[in-house]
Order: C-alpha cells, then sequence, then structure tokens
C-alpha cells in the first residue's frame, strides 16, 4: 500500500497557473519509488506511460513506445509508420489534438534508456515539446529516471531543455515518519528503528520483508542465502547504473571502509585524480550511495579537508555483512545465527546507528528544543597536526546562540561507563581548544531501552532514546 510523499504528491498535483504546459522531471536511486509515486498520484487520471528498455537501441525502444500508444488509443500503429522519433511524434501529436480539452499526463519513464543514454533524443524532445507539448495549457509531461547522473546533466543542465523545466523534484527515500506510516502497527518501534538502519527508507526494499516474520528472520531469507533478495541486489544495482565499469564498485567498497578524501581515495583504488575520477565520483554523488562532506567549522567547498563517505544504508549492510561471507553463503555453510553473532555485526550496527543519527538530526534539534535557532551540523574533526590522535566526532551542532551541541551515540544493550568518559573528555578537550567562546551541551543517544549507569548521567546533560526522539 502507498504511504507517504504528501509533499510531492501536491507538487505534482498543483494547478497550473503558467500559459504553457508543464514540463517535470523527476529522479532518484534505483528502487525509491518513483513510478510508484507517479501511478498513486495520477490514478484517477489518464496517465500514458512510456517506458525505456534498459539498454536497447533506437527499433527496440521504438517498438516499446508504440505498443504502449496502441494500448492506450486502441489502435495498431507500427514500426513503418513511425521508423523515427520524429514520426513518433507526429503520430502522438495527431492523439493529443484529438484530446486536447482533457489531455492524458504524459509520463516517459526510464527516460535515460529512452534516450539510450545520449543527447539525439533530448534535442528531438525538445523539438516537439516547443512545437507542440507546450502549447497545451493543462498538459503534465513527466521525464522520469533512475540514473540521476543522466538526468542531471542531460536533462536538468542541458542547453537542449534549458529554461522549460517547469517542476524538478529530486526523490528522496522515506523519511522515519513514512517508514513508520508504511508498517503501521506490524512492527515495533526497535524493529522500525533496525529496519531503517538496514535498509534506509527504499519504498521496494520494505515492501520485500515479509510482516509475518521479524527482522532477523527475514535477513536469513533475504540477505544470507544466495538466492534472496537482498544477497542478489548488489550485482543488479551496478549493473543498472554503471554498466560493467568496476572502478565505481572499487570506490564504494573503499568508502565502505571508512571516509577518505579525493587523494586517499584515488590511492587506495590505485585510479589517477583528474577529470574522469571527479565525474565518477560526481555520479556516485548523483545515485544517492556516496556524500562528499567538509567539517562543521570549513565553509569553502574547495577546502583541502573535503572527505567522501558512503551512506547507502543497504551498500553498507552488503560490505559489512554479506560480502565478507559471501562464499559460504552461496555454498550453504553459514547460518544466519552465526553472522549476526560475528564481532562484525556489532560493528555494524553501532555505526549503522549513528548515520541514522547524523540523517535525522532535525528530530535530534527538536527533542533538544534548539530547532527554532540557526544552527549547522556535521562532522567535526581534527587533523594530526591539531591532535596526535587525529579527533573526529561525528555529530555536532554549531548554534547561533554561541552553545555547542555535541552528540554521543551508542547502540548497545551494555555501556562501558569509563570507556565512554575518556573517549567523550578528549572530544571535549578539542572542542574547547577550537571553540573557546562557545558554552557546550553534552547529549548522549541511544539506540536501545537501557538502564544508563550513574556514571555516564553525570558526564552527559541530556540522555535520549532513540524511539523517543526519532518515532
Amino acid at each position: 500500500m502507498f504511504r507517504g510523499r504528501i509533499h510531492e504528491i501536491q507538487t505534482l498535483r498543483a494547478a497550473n497557473w503558467r500559459d504553457t504546459g508543464e514540463l517535470i522531471v523527476i529522479y532518484g536511486r534505483r528502487r525509491v519509488g518513483k513510478t510508484a509515486l507517479i501511478e498513486h498520484t495520477f490514478k484517477d487520471l489518464p496517465l500514458w506511460k512510456f517506458e525505456g528498455i534498459e539498454g536497447e537501441g533506437l527499433k527496440i525502444q521504438l517498438v516499446s513506445a508504440i505498443q504502449s500508444l496502441n494500448h492506450y488509443t486502441k489502435k495498431e500503429y507500427n514500426l513503418r509508420e513511425c521508423p523515427s522519433w520524429q514520426e513518433f511524434f507526429n503520430i502522438l501529436k495527431a492523439e493529443l489534438e484529438l484530446r486536447k480539452d482533457h489531455p492524458p499526463v504524459l509520463f516517459f519513464d526510464e527516460f535515460q534508456w529512452t534516450a539510450e543514454m545520449g543527447n539525439t533524443f533530448v534535442a528531438v524532445f525538445k523539438s516537439f515539446w516547443d512545437n507542440t507539448l507546450s502549447r497545451y495549457k493543462n498538459l503534465k509531461v513527466i521525464l522520469c529516471g533512475s540514473i540521476s547522473s543522466f538526468m542531471v546533466k542531460k536533462v536538468l543542465r542541458s542547453k537542449a531543455l534549458y529554461g522549460r523545466i517547469t517542476q524538478e523534484i529530486h526523490l528522496l527515500p522515506l523519511s522515519l515518519a513514512e517508514i513508520k506510516s508504511f508498517f503501521g502497527t506490524k512492527r515495533k518501534a526497535k524493529e522500525i528503528l533496525e529496519i531503517a538502519m538496514c535498509f534506509g527508507g527504499i519504498p521496494k526494499y520494505l515492501e520485500e520483508l515479509n510482516p509475518q516474520l521479524s527482522l532477523t528472520q527475514n535477513l536469513h531469507e533475504l540477505a544470507f542465502t544466495r538466492n534472496g533478495y537482498f544477497f542478489r541486489e548488489y550485482e543488479r544495482i551496478f549493473l543498472s547504473h554503471f554498466g560493467a565499469n568496476r572502478h565505481y564498485e572499487t570506490i564504494v567498497k573503499a568508502l565502505s571502509v571508512k571516509s577518505l578524501s579525493a587523494e586517499e581515495l584515488a590511492k587506495k583504488c590505485k585510479l589517477q585524480t583528474g577529470g574522469t575520477f571527479s565525474e565518477r565520483l560526481e555520479e556516485l554523488q548523483l545515485a544517492g550511495f556516496i556524500e562528499r562532506f567538509t567539517p562543521i567549522y570549513q565553509d569553502s567547498v574547495k577546502s583541502k579537508a573535503i572527505r567522501y563517505r558512503l551512506i547507502d544504508e543497504y551498500l553498507l549492510l552488503y560490505f559489512s555483512l554479506i560480502a565478507p561471507f559471501k562464499k559460504e553463503i552461496e555454498g550453504g555453510t553459514i547460518e544466519a545465527s552465526q553472522i549476526l553473532t560475528n564481532r562484525s555485526f556489532q560493528q555494524w550496527r553501532g555505526y549503522a546507528f549513528e548515520r541514522l543519527c547524523m540523517r535525522n538530526s532535525n528530530l535530534l534539534a527538536d527533542a533538544l528544543r534548539f530547532s527554532g535557532i540557526r544552527y549547522k551540523v556535521g562532522s567535526w574533526f581534527s587533523t594530526r597536526k591539531e591532535s596526535m590522535s587525529g579527533i573526529q566526532i561525528d555529530l555536532l551542532f554549531e548554534r547561533a546562540d554561541d552553545m555547542l551541541t555535541i552528540c554521543e551515540m551508542k547502540y548497545s544493550p551494555i555501556l562501558n561507563a569509563a570507556k565512554i568518559s575518556d573517549n567523550f573528555q578528549s572530544k571535549l578537550q578539542a572542542l574547547a581548544n577550537h571553540y573557546p567562546r562557545h558554552g557546550i551541551q553534552k547529549v548522549l543517544v541511544l539506540g536501545l531501552k537501557i538502564s544508563v549507569p550513574s556514571r555516564v548521567l553525570q558526564d552527559f546533560d541530556r540522555v535520549l532514546f532513540a524511539e523517543e526522539v526519532f518515532l
């Protein structure tokens, strides 16, 4: 059942105030629910969908489009009548003219495949838009694609369509509130958070989970068996997005271990820095797999402190818990219980919870009641020149009221009070040296509802539990 996306639905359904038709571009990661959003939004209106076929050439793309047109018009056009896109658009124009008072929504899905990942089709489409489609004031035309780099570079930034696109939607994963709504009462709060840690808010992944089984049972069947959906999904992602070019995979693998600068990343991957390498990083960012970030105190995007990190929850799960045991899973010689009691699982779970907190930092600001104050949020780290240990703080709020809110995040049934205190003190000292005029609020965010040792309570100003903050 469709859940969430209220803002996007309102945007798509909004009345057109322009003198021309609407040209809407939607893009986002595979499985994020772009097609479902459009089909749900316009379920009570005529919707003509033309879907590109992955990896096929002009003839197959045309045949697919003609078959779709025949389905909607109840006619029998064929390839002889429209051997090129110009002829196809001429026929489409005639059909629209018959319906000019109530035209259908035109939906070009997987637009990058229709365009064969090139500029020629975009130029032809531009002419059709200028001379025909734009003249229907009550017409909505949607270009949708899952290869975000193509949709951004070849469509949104293209000279051909410059100034013509009326609305752009970068569809992101579901929020925690939408994930909760997706499951309703079928999942407890703890399990909803753990599902978000495993798969983020990717609707297709949530749909794959059997509601009659626990998350652990689902992981056993879907991730830790050789025919499981999540065991095979990794290859599908890279083949669809990047074809046979393994350099993208090499970059993602390197970032699954830790964040790196561009220079460190290139060296790790044995690649040359420069234009091609930078393009690959940008394409991985546009796909939603990695992000570029700088320390919170650094404003310049050209800073040497720029780093890259892997942010896709599924890929992080894959590299932590599936890839290391791939041979055993394929051979059927390992049980889910062995993986989920392995030390690597505990490490992954801790990092996954930190990422959950970072992704939902606005909810932490709400819970701590400073969301009405202007603030910057991000990571903070010192260089080894500034600190012998190279201290890193994953989540810090720098507030306009001259306060810093530093968050320590733990997902464990047992807290080592002494270790937490010692590590935290070194972070506090580094912050005090860097921000001598700021006060510091110390916050501990716990993923599990546990009894908190008195020493920990003394060391922190606030202790928050994830269920209460995020759900």
